[in-house]
């Protein structure tokens, strides 16, 4: 028997019953708050009625995501799991909201990083472990990554700098992982915005697209909606000349139908209906010739 098939358990049932209670005071129904979850409305009935089980911490996030509530709400936990690996992450948040704080993409300290290929396979496993929810490995020797990346950046040749700023979108978006699971929203908020300034240095619309996405969902958790939207919109216009999905490399289109889903977000939260479902069928056109 598959794990979703298994009998769920009372956390699962305590859970479910806490997403149709929130969803319920947002004014949403099962199918908007599936569209932005992105699962099938059916599945999520399941849910919430008890009879499927969250299988997997990413299923609440992103329930959290489209509820704008954390996943605290939904779990009643301060975090999905008190286990050592988050323990272990949390630990880590400190010195990497300083090294955030403490340099810039025009201002760095004057110390040695290593070379910037090191950095960047750094960069590209942490990224692994934490899409692999393994937040303990994920945040090891993050402060100090953040903070060489962004010397590399500034002072680095010009391959080693682009090298550097596309290997710092990758741990921004790792910091962004961890401060939004483990509740630190201001901490994803300065990510986000780090992430994407260096996509802009990059000239990079698929980065750039994707870190407005992520700027965009971590200012609407936070309320600040209209700066949210603001940014949604403003590159969803900046991407419109750029490839379609029609075009072999598809990413922009991705990039493109992930900030509809954030727009969609925003607008239900502002009671905007039918702009979330224009947002919605974008997203959905982009996804179904991208096969995402």
């Amino acid at each position: 028997m598959a794990d979703d098939q298994a009998a769920p358990t009372a956390a699962d049932q305590a859970i479910g019953a806490r997403v149709r209670r929130v969803r319920s005071r947002r004014g949403l129904s099962l199918e908007q708050t599936a569209g932005l979850a992105g699962i099938g409305k059916s599945y999520l009935s399941k849910l919430e009625t008890g009879q499927r089980r969250f299988i997997r911490r990413g299923l609440i996030e992103d329930l959290a995501q489209a509820l704008s509530c954390s996943v605290a709400d939904l779990t009643g936990q301060p975090y999905l799991a008190v286990d050592r690996q988050s323990v272990a992450a949390a630990a880590v948040i400190p010195a990497v909201s300083a090294a955030l704080h403490d340099v810039t993409l025009d201002d760095v300290p004057d110390v040695a990083a290593r070379p910037v290929d090191q950095l960047a396979r750094a960069a590209g496993e942490a990224l692994a472990y934490a899409d692999d929810v393994r937040f303990d490995l994920a945040a090891s020797g993050l402060d100090a990554l953040v903070t060489e990346l962004h010397v590399q950046a500034v002072a680095g040749g010009e391959d080693d700098r682009r090298t550097a700023l596309a290997a710092l979108v990758q741990a921004t978006i790792v910091v962004r992982a961890l401060a939004g699971t483990l509740g630190y929203a201001e901490l994803a908020v300065t990510a986000t915005r780090r992430g994407y300034d260096a996509a802009r240095r990059l000239e990079r619309p698929d980065l750039v697209g994707l870190m407005a996405m992520g700027r965009a969902m971590t200012l609407g958790r936070l309320g600040a909606r209209r700066r949210a939207e603001a940014i949604a919109e403003t590159v969803l216009d900046e991407l419109a000349t750029e490839p379609g999905p029609s075009s072999e490399d598809t990413t922009v289109a991705q990039a493109r139908g992930m900030l509809h889903l954030s727009a969609a977000l925003v607008s239900v939260r502002d009671g905007r209906d039918d702009d979330a479902a224009d947002h919605l069928t974008e997203a959905q056109s982009l996804a179904d010739h991208t096969g995402e």
